[in-house]
């Protein structure tokens, strides 16, 4: 173990949870076990002959939870192989998914004709061959056994004649009234070929109506350009060319479209290397962390409803071409933020860009389509396309108009494609109340969800990985999307073949309806036509199908806009502000039973399989839910043992009974509620879920209201919050110096301090260590070689840059879909059982009211010299000659010592067997080349070993190594800002061992002298040297 002496620096005091902060006692016990300062005293003894009979007992459990029952069923006989396939070998084919209507390009990973992973495509716009958790866990709805099956009539299985026959009789009715009483209903469509469909029969039927409503859309982006620019538009930004960029209430880097892509090329502008020193400045206003916020080097905390005064502010610093009435005042804090912000981006005119979040009025994205007009950022940073939605159209008009005519019985026939209005309609409308009024209702939709139960018709839908369809990516370009597995369920449709059904072309599969419409549209046939169709779908993207980029100029100029109502009003003292905002994992519900995204740590608050009322710790002072780290009206529940009071929550005669949650930097007097939980019909994972915050939720308030009124209950919920598991004691503890009181856990530094200092010596994560390795190892094992001098060497090795990590979580879920990690439930976790193998370890410091924030990337260290593995009395956890910590499953005996011996808690036991699936059809989604554990079984981070596994053996077949860049694990792969490099330590060209060889590169827990083989580069930041001392409160290490 490394000696620390005297002189170490005691570093800045970083802290994981508000307990932490405040060194609540049930807080201290839990850590306490976790990191014993003593051994137990033995006082009670144990004699020879007990301590015998104990331990024969344990061995006899042990063999009977490895010869438990495993499910039996019959034998499968192979099936032919097509010639160019061999059997066990996966194939890659590119289609794509999508959220909204917004496609991301995707590569779906095939193992005999079922699909068993997702991945990004390289060739793709959106992704450019990283994804985000969402698309990874959609391979997860494809098996999902709560999948509608069945056609139903009025909740009753019902056959297809009788389907069709009622559907096209009622067609038949309206067509000779020209369709007057026909409605139909989709979210956000994007594909050419359903959009040309719903065209035919608007043709045919000109006084039938087509309406779209998503719960989160872009009518605020697109009226806001046509306030500045006269026409709707949708912006496109250069990240990759940006110096600074400015987010007023906006998640650029995780939420939306373009999200995967925005991070990629932003972080190309922060990768701080020896000989590369130049990085760009990130500014967020919101009022709630998000990634974004996370990520950002300077940070200010507001409210949503004053975005728009700091954005005309910011506006009239820079002389922007922009008038407007903003009613209320700054306080001093924002306007010298809006200074400095002002400041940067004058100084970087042309490199620069402001962009405002879909939550903001149209008027509020026009004054900083006028900031970035005057910067000379339009051309540069941002261009504008033609929307990609096929038919652009306000959403909140449309469901408004639509539940107008069902009230006025001007809708006799509703036929509604993927949507679910009875749930996530704006509450006002009152739309499930609408619905049974409709006479002939259909519903198309992948669950029997609470619009389903209304209908007089459910009809299953196909799972886009099931079949053909086409659909447009963020900037427009088209992908083919083919299916990758046969329907599991006969009875399932697409929104495309009903549409067919309606047009009079039943039986035409979406193959033929997806290659005749783009035939058509080309303008090409025969060969060329073939030639074109086969490359558009073997690349996954169609050639020069994009939105071409339009000229635009400001309709005024000055440019004059209107200032929302919203502003003007004067909130009560005692009242607060509610912001809605999608959730961060399962979207606007409609991801609610998906478990993979249930259970997943949301990146913020870390919590899991609920939404919360998110408030400030000022405000929930002020509530009286706070005292001591406990309730004030209840002394035994504190937030260790996860429970949090329940308020009632009432706005415009509307009232919600949800849990309070105090989360660090939240802006004062105000909450912010997730959408999509409080589900009733979403299945058995997501049914029951949290609370629905669509019952706040109105036309006049889409995302933030004032004069919300606050009423705590004495009552109490439990949460699953994952902050505090697998926690690391990193607190010093004066005059104590020794290594368990103070562990250096992060390294951090400004930009300035790596210029005048690469390898940060004076820091105290570096001060005061000599680096004298005593070890009871033996120095005889090399890893740079073979004895035999013909064979390769490896010596795998992974490093994390937390400068690029935003605690996105695409790589947990991706570890997950890789290695069949199991599903535990929310009590489990709440017992502190959940399995994840990587986990994103979050840090705080500064005050509570807005700190700085520090995302860690944990996986398995695969340490050389490795605790885990000398207790472990079976040999179950062992090392290889190329330096992996690999684990022998079927010796596993689940004592659980090598969890206890691992100072980075990154081994996960199956206290149950999570991995059975009652289900056969989860069985389909398992990686056949990852062992499935059960119950009484370690299991950890294997570095994707079955990967290494492969690429080895492709390598010997060819009698060379392993090329740099051949083995990629399912994070890395999945990441989208190249936060994750792995590969060969022994190769010095590779990357991985470049980025070792970087001066800022640092060994977590490295006193320890366990010779991880994962290590960090220095989290840098790039704070303005004038807003809040920032080169104090930023600078430092832990």
């Amino acid at each position: 173990m490394e000696k620390r002496t005297h002189e170490q620096g005691t570093g800045e005091k970083f802290w994981r949870s508000l307990n932490e902060l405040m060194e609540a006692p049930d807080f201290e016990e839990h850590l306490a076990r976790e990191f014993p300062r003593h051994a137990q005293p033995l006082s009670d003894f144990v004699s020879r002959r007990q301590f015998l009979k104990l331990m024969g007992a344990s061995m006899a459990l042990a063999g009977l939870s490895a010869c438990g029952y495993k499910p039996q069923g019959p034998i499968i006989s192979q099936s032919k192989t097509p010639p160019e396939h061999l059997p066990g070998e996966t194939l890659y084919f590119a289609t794509a998914l999508a959220v909204s209507g917004f496609a991301t390009g995707v590569l779906a990973k095939s193992y005999e004709g079922r699909p068993i992973k997702i991945e990004g495509n390289p060739n793709h716009p959106a992704s450019l061959g990283a994804t985000s958790a969402i698309t990874q866990a959609m391979l997860l709805d494809l098996y999902d056994p709560d999948r509608s099956q069945n056609l139903l009539k009025f909740g009753r299985v019902a056959g297809w004649s009788t389907f069709t026959g009622e559907l096209l009789q009622q067609i038949a009715i309206q067509n000779a009234k020209q369709g007057a009483g026909v409605r139909i209903l989709t979210g956000a469509i994007t594909s050419p070929t359903l959009a040309d469909q719903i065209q035919q029969f608007l043709k045919a039927n000109p006084q039938a109506k087509w309406y779209q409503y998503e719960a989160v859309s872009w009518e605020n982006v697109y009226e806001g350009t046509k306030l500045a620019f006269g026409e709707w538009l949708y912006p496109l930004y250069r990240l990759d060319q940006v110096d600074v960029l400015v987010a007023l209430d906006s998640d650029i880097l995780y939420s939306g479209p373009g999200a995967v892509r925005y991070a990629h090329d932003f972080m190309q502008g922060r990768k701080v290397r020896k000989g590369q020193e130049r990085m760009n400045r990130l500014f967020v206003a919101e009022p709630m962390f998000t990634v974004t916020g996370m990520t950002a080097d300077e940070r200010l905390p507001i409210p949503s409803s004053k975005i728009g005064r700091l954005a005309y502010e910011i506006a009239r610093l820079l002389d922007a071409p922009v008038q407007a009435e903003v009613a209320g005042e700054l306080t001093p804090e924002e306007q010298k933020w809006a200074q400095v912000v002002a400041g940067e981006l004058k100084a970087h005119a042309g490199r620069s860009l402001l962009v405002v979040g879909e939550a903001q009025p149209p008027a509020v994205h026009a004054i900083a389509h006028a900031i970035n007009h005057a910067l000379g950022n339009i051309g540069n940073t941002v261009v504008f396309i033609a929307p990609p939605e096929a038919k652009p159209t306000l959403h909140t008009q449309d469901i408004r108009q639509l539940a107008q005519e069902i009230q006025n019985g001007a809708v006799e026939v509703l036929i509604m494609l993927g949507v679910n209005p009875a749930y996530d309609a704006p509450a006002d409308l009152n739309f499930a109340e609408l619905i049974p009024k409709v006479p002939f209702s259909v519903h198309l939709g992948a669950y029997v969800d609470e619009t389903a139960a209304l209908c007089v018709w459910h009809v299953p839908e196909t799972h886009p990985l099931e079949t053909w369809g086409d659909v447009r990516a963020f900037d427009g370009t088209v992908s083919i999307q083919q299916p990758l597995i046969y329907p599991l369920y006969s009875n399932t449709r697409t929104a495309l073949e009903l549409m067919a059904l309606i047009n009079g072309q039943a039986g035409k599969q979406t193959y033929e309806l997806v290659q005749a419409y783009w035939q058509k549209a080309s303008g090409l046939s025969g060969a060329q036509f073939d030639k074109f169709w086969r490359q558009s779908v073997h690349d996954g993207v169609m050639p020069r199908t994009a939105r071409p980029v339009k000229t635009v100029a400001l309709k005024q100029n000055p440019l004059v806009v209107q200032v929302p109502a919203l502003l003007d009003t004067v909130q009560a003292a005692d009242t607060l502000e509610i912001r809605f905002a999608p959730d961060p994992t399962i979207y606007d519900g409609r991801f609610a039973n998906n478990a993979w995204l249930q259970e997943l740590p949301k990146p913020v608050t870390r919590t899991c399989w609920d939404n919360l009322a998110f408030m400030s710790l000022n405000t929930f002072k002020k509530l009286g839910l706070w005292s001591k780290a406990t309730y004030a009206w209840n002394e035994d529940v504190s937030f260790v043992r996860d429970q949090v009071p329940l308020i009632e929550i009432r706005l415009d005669g509307k009232s919600l009974v949800v849990a309070a949650y105090p989360i660090p930097g939240h802006v004062d007097d105000a909450i912010t509620l997730h959408l999509g939980y409080g589900r009733t019909r979403a299945g058995a994972k997501g049914s029951g879920a949290g609370f629905n915050a669509y019952t706040l939720r109105t036309t006049s308030n889409l995302w933030f209201a004032r004069g919300a009124e606050v009423i705590p209950t004495r009552q109490s919920y439990t949460v699953a919050r994952t902050e505090e598991h697998h926690l690391i004691d990193t607190r010093q503890k004066e005059p104590e110096l020794d290594s368990t009181a103070h562990r250096p856990i992060l390294l951090t530094g400004t930009l300035e301090e790596f210029r005048q200092d690469p390898e940060f010596k004076n820091k105290p994560h570096r001060k005061g260590y000599e680096h004298v390795h005593p070890s009871m190892y033996p120095e005889r094992f090399r890893y740079d070689r073979y004895e035999n001098p013909d064979n390769f060497r490896y010596a795998w090795g992974m490093v994390i840059d937390p400068t690029l990590c935003t605690g996105c979580s695409a790589c947990v879920t991706a570890c997950q879909a890789e290695n069949n990690i199991p599903v535990v439930g929310k009590e489990q976790v709440v017992r502190r059982r959940e399995m994840l193998w990587l986990r994103i370890d979050r840090y705080f410091k500064g005050s509570p009211e807005n700190p700085k924030v520090y995302q860690v990337p944990v996986p398995c260290m695969h340490c050389e010299n490795a605790g885990c593995e000398l207790v472990c009395p079976v040999a179950a956890t062992v090392h290889d000659h190329e330096g992996l910590n690999v684990m022998v499953y079927n010796r596993c005996v689940g004592t659980r010592y090598c969890s206890n011996n691992c100072p980075y808690k990154v081994r996960r036991f199956n206290f149950y067997r999570y991995s059975y699936m009652k289900s056969p059809v989860l069985h389909l989604m398992q990686n056949p080349d990852v062992t499935v554990r059960g119950r009484g079984v370690m299991e950890k981070c294997t570095y994707c070993v079955q990967r290494i596994s492969k690429a080895r053996i492709n390598a010997k077949r060819e009698n060379r190594r392993i090329r740099d860049g051949e083995v990629i694990p399912a994070c890395q792969q999945a990441c989208p800002t190249g936060a994750i490099v792995f590969g060969d330590l022994n190769d010095p060209n590779s990357k991985v061992r470049q980025l070792r060889d970087q001066p800022h590169n640092f060994a977590m827990l490295g006193e320890l002298n366990y010779r991880p083989r994962t290590t960090y580069l220095a989290k840098i930041d790039n704070p303005h040297p004038e807003l809040s001392g920032a080169e104090a409160s930023h600078a430092g290490s832990h």
